[in-house]
């Protein structure tokens, strides 16, 4: 506790909690009140360094009521290239804010995530706990929509874990290294999740949902992977956002699946994924759900202006943001994640 801390440790804390709310002009109904509770009952924890210029650093005051939280950029999961250089901060009262943790999602949606460990977690924050989701993210690695879907899921009783397959081998895009070597690297991490997974008592609650290269590396991971892929703990299923179909005839490791394509992608064309399907061995329940005038990454906002992308092969191809689509692909996943009948 506050109280219990060296004599500085504690007029630091204290003045910073008073400077916070004086610039901040909270509506906190009784300032004094939090502060004594603070004092007498907050947990301080930190990591980072506070007294050298340009560190980043992470810092928490919490009590059975309040939480305070202060970042200042660059650490873990927030990357830069430059020096930790502005501040986050956070007052949170856990009796009435409805678990909006602003904090987390200011940092998801508004910094690239590069962390150093393969897997970023996000827990489920609805109960009945519904299963686990491996989210493989697209040739951009882990950005503000990965984040988004992240929580959606989470909202919806799943927990999820997003895969980081570039950040730990040192580059940002598959740009970097090139198509080949990127999605070799994500099929490799999505077989060993996959195989750790099947090992535990709930792997018949573990799914597995990729966009775009993210899909692809799935499909490479259960074609390079048998022996995982069909080692009779199937997955519960498997969701696949726009991928490249046409290497593929599938495996049987898939117990469900589903892909949803764009009717007027020229990056990944929904023909291929048609015969994909018709020529699969997979014993499994098979779905294809074509979204009308789509494009290609028709779920991520950013692309609200229609944007050319230039393909490893130098074609340019159109993307753009659909709402509709966006919102009618959410409810098509859920449905399909719950065991719930998808309206074709």
């Amino acid at each position: 506790a506050i109280a219990s801390q060296p004599t500085d440790v504690a007029k630091m804390v204290t003045e910073l909690l008073a400077e916070y709310f004086t610039s901040q002009r909270l509506a906190v109904a009784d300032q004094e009140a939090v502060l004594e509770e603070m004092q007498e009952s907050g947990e301080i924890y930190w990591k980072g360094k506070f007294n050298e210029p340009g560190q980043s650093f992470y810092f928490r005051i919490e009590s059975e009521h309040y939480l305070y939280e202060l970042l200042q950029s660059g650490l873990w999961s927030v990357s830069t290239e430059y020096a930790a250089n502005h501040i986050h901060s956070s007052f949170r009262d856990l009796t009435s804010d409805w678990d909006h943790d602003r904090l987390s999602e200011h940092v998801m949606d508004y910094h690239d995530h590069d962390s150093t460990g393969k897997w970023l977690e996000v827990r489920a924050n609805k109960k009945p706990w519904q299963g686990t989701v491996l989210l493989v993210p697209g040739s951009g690695g882990i950005k503000p929509w990965t984040h988004r879907w992240a929580r959606f899921l989470a909202e919806n009783g799943f927990a999820v874990k997003i895969l980081n397959s570039f950040g730990p081998r040192g580059y940002k895009h598959r740009l970097d290294v090139g198509w080949g070597k990127a999605t070799e690297h994500q099929a490799s991490d999505i077989a060993q999740a996959i195989a750790r997974g099947q090992r535990s008592s709930k792997s018949k609650q573990l799914y597995v949902m990729g966009f775009s290269m993210g899909a692809y590396s799935i499909l490479k991971a259960s074609a390079k992977n048998k022996a995982v892929f069909d080692s009779g703990k199937l997955l519960a299923g498997t969701v696949l956002f726009y991928p490249m179909c046409s290497d593929f005839v599938g495996s049987k490791g898939h117990k469900s699946i589903l892909i949803i394509g764009a009717e007027k992608d020229t990056r990944s064309p929904v023909e291929e994924c048609k015969r994909m399907l018709d020529m699969s061995p997979l014993k499994a329940e098979q779905y294809l759900k074509i979204l009308k005038g789509s494009t290609h990454g028709f779920d991520i906002e950013e692309f609200a202006k229609s944007t050319t992308v230039e393909a490893d092969d130098g074609t340019l191809h159109e993307m753009v943001y659909s709402e509709k689509n966006h919102k009618l692909s959410k409810q098509i996943v859920l449905d399909f994640l719950l065991g719930k009948k998808i309206a074709f």
